[in-house]
């Protein structure tokens, strides 16, 4: 078979602590090809990583920055067809769009010329936003003499209109008519898209994340310490997490064995912080901050843990209810996003997105003090759940085998 180069385009990873559910896709990735040029977006070259990648896979950082001005002054001197902003916040959006598009694609072009790559070249955007760089490497590539083929996976944030400023998705009609293959990792995205361009059905399909097992062999949870909670995201407004902290408190008012285990950090923390100390709530709560994929995973193993919670306003499929489901924990999540293809009665309880912090707290107590056998029954099915859906070492051989263009689907 002739020998093919990987290109793969990412924010973060393996700089920073962005991306850690990328971290066992790309160990499959790199025992399938013999050659993969990672280019991390925001990565710097003076960073220390704070990953390790495997032998075969050169990673090179961009250094691209984030700056709304600087990119959209790039977008301002650079065509593209297919820009459909009506108004002056929305063309904005067009020029930053294409702005960071075209420097990033520049200096994947320029690293390029230091590698030798073969001639059948595949290009591969961890975020559908990042396809519009890879459509426009892929011209300079086939001008050059490769057969190049676009593939994306697509996760929440850069799938949905809705969800972006304005509810305007800039060149989105351009990346789903370039990519020859698109994996939303939950039906509900692959559905959006779907409805939304029914012309491409036939190149958009589901295909889910997963994690690694890390146990030995699985024991059903049992009672002993079926009060302990646990959320694991970044500490920022769309993961709602000052609405958990106010009903945690309600709760924890009428039973004094509810603690808090808060993995994760950002720009919330000081006002989940206030809520918690107004409430004088501080020792049935821990804040353990940013820790690392390997740490999450130890954590799960050392600390009995009851029920995991996520009540985001918008997601894809969380990887970090795959990995507490692994574990057979329970979880209590918002029907948002894909969610409900995760948590359902079987494993867990699914509330409504609009949920109040009065209603909120009366769950969190039902689920505290739900009788033994109940509770041994979800944390049994959780853990088949995962082994059913979101075992990674079966779900990345399809994806893998997909980017390669072994399968259609």
């Amino acid at each position: 078979m002739m020998k093919q180069t990987l290109i793969l385009i990412i924010n973060d990873y393996p700089y920073n602590i962005g991306e850690p559910f990328f971290e066992s896709e790309i160990i499959e990735l790199s025992k399938r090809f013999e050659q993969i040029l990672l280019f991390s977006v925001v990565g710097k070259k003076h960073e220390t990583m704070t990953r390790t990648a495997p032998p075969n896979v050169t990673v090179i950082p961009l250094g691209c920055s984030h700056n709304k001005f600087r990119n959209i002054f790039s977008g301002l001197f650079f065509h593209l067809s297919g820009a459909n902003g009506s108004n002056l916040k929305t063309r904005a959006m067009d020029y930053y769009f294409r702005g960071k598009a075209k420097t990033i694609a520049a200096k994947i072009n320029k690293a390029l010329k230091n590698y030798s790559i073969s001639k059948d070249v595949i290009i591969y955007s961890y975020w559908l936003t990042l396809g519009l760089s890879a459509l426009l490497l892929k011209k300079k590539l086939v001008n050059e003499g490769k057969t190049v083929r676009l593939v994306s996976r697509a996760h929440g944030y850069d799938i949905y209109s809705e969800l972006m400023p304005a509810g305007y998705y800039p060149y989105l009609d351009l990346i789903v008519a370039e990519e020859d293959y698109i994996g939303p990792c939950s039906d509900y995205g692959t559905n959006y898209l779907r409805n939304k361009f029914p012309q491409f059905v036939n190149k958009i399909f589901t295909h889910r994340l997963g994690t690694i097992d890390h146990l030995k062999s699985f024991k059903i949870k049992t009672n002993k310490s079926k009060k302990n909670f646990v959320t694991c995201s970044g500490l920022r407004p769309v993961k709602r997490l000052d609405l958990f902290a106010n009903a945690f408190c309600l709760a924890a008012e009428k039973d004094n064995e509810i603690k808090w285990f808060i993995i994760g950090d950002g720009p919330e923390k000081r006002k989940i912080q206030a809520i918690i100390s107004k409430n004088h709530m501080e020792q049935r709560v821990t804040f353990l901050g940013n820790i690392t994929n390997d740490n999450v995973y130890n954590f799960y193993k050392t600390i009995d843990i009851s029920f995991f919670a996520n009540v985001s306003i918008s997601e894809g499929i969380p990887v970090s209810i795959m990995e507490a489901i692994s574990f057979g924990i329970p979880i209590l999540a918002t029907n948002v996003g894909g969610n409900k293809e995760i948590v359902s009665c079987l494993n867990g309880k699914i509330i409504d997105k609009d949920v109040g912090t009065d209603e909120l707290s009366q769950v969190i107590v039902e689920l505290a003090t739900m009788k033994d056998n109940d509770y041994q029954e979800l944390s049994k099915n959780s853990r088949q759940i995962w082994e059913h859906l979101y075992d990674a070492t079966h779900n990345y051989e399809k994806w893998i085998s997909v980017i390669k263009g072994d399968s259609q689907s």
